[in-house]
């Protein structure tokens, strides 16, 4: 397992003094990117490699709400290689030990020219120690749109520079910023689902299409599609939230 300390910025907090979605998930990617840097496994050594890993899906569950200053422990590790997948947990602790927030991900190992997958050898799995899968709920990694619900089309996003990360396209933090966006002022995000289909590039645009549906125990589904100007889906997200 691999983890770092660190603090609940106030830049992370949204109007209810609860930490953003994106913040979140900016936590448990730093944290993967810290552990491969340490092992020797860093953006360079892919790059020479001509290989990346590529994030097909988040879960996320957030058990407590991260507030202002609050000291936390971020920790990662895999817990299975298997053909071209790599799978991953995460959990983010307070000071005692408490789990406030714990994750699942699944990433695809892939050719960095042609974007395909490839199968995983001990070349590149040597870095990792393996350790036991976290007792967690675990869902579809297919974050699908809610059953006979009619999307709401909203005004297309501009695909920034400052979405852009080392690999050349959007960092997988920033669909999940663009897609908060419609999250109803004062809801608490209690779940984060993301599944991530293409690659978006700069200068390109999100075309998002919001569906709203009941959730279990009073909640309620948003779930986002950000679509290309065809409507192929970049990327799917889905929040579980409570007013």
């Amino acid at each position: 397992m691999f983890s770092f300390d660190t603090k609940v910025r106030y830049s992370e907090l949204n109007e209810l003094g609860l930490v953003r979605p994106e913040a979140i998930v900016n936590f448990l990617q730093d944290c993967t990117t810290y552990h491969s840097n340490s092992v020797g496994a860093d953006f360079e050594f892919f790059k020479r490699e001509q290989k990346l890993w590529v994030l097909n899906s988040w879960q996320i569950e957030i058990k407590e709400q991260l507030k202002q200053d609050e000291e936390i422990t971020v920790c990662t590790w895999p817990y299975d290689f298997s053909g071209a997948y790599g799978h991953r947990n995460f959990v983010i602790k307070d000071k005692s030990g408490k789990h406030l927030v714990e994750a699942n991900t699944l990433w695809v190992f892939a050719d960095m020219v042609t974007g395909r997958p490839i199968k995983l050898t001990e070349e590149y799995t040597k870095f990792y120690e393996l350790s036991e899968k976290l007792d967690m709920n675990y869902m579809d990694r297919k974050v699908k749109v809610p059953v006979d619900v009619i999307g709401r089309e909203m005004e297309p996003i501009t695909i920034k520079k400052a979405y852009i990360d080392t690999n050349g396209h959007v960092n997988n933090g920033r669909y999940v910023e663009c897609a908060a966006e419609y999250i109803p002022v004062g809801a608490q995000v209690k779940r984060i689902r993301a599944e991530y289909k293409m690659q978006a590039k700069y200068g390109k645009m999100f075309y998002p299409v919001v569906y709203e549906a009941e959730g279990e125990e009073n909640s309620k589904l948003i779930t986002v599609l950000l679509n290309d100007e065809n409507g192929k889906t970049y990327a799917s997200v889905e929040f579980d939230i409570c007013m």
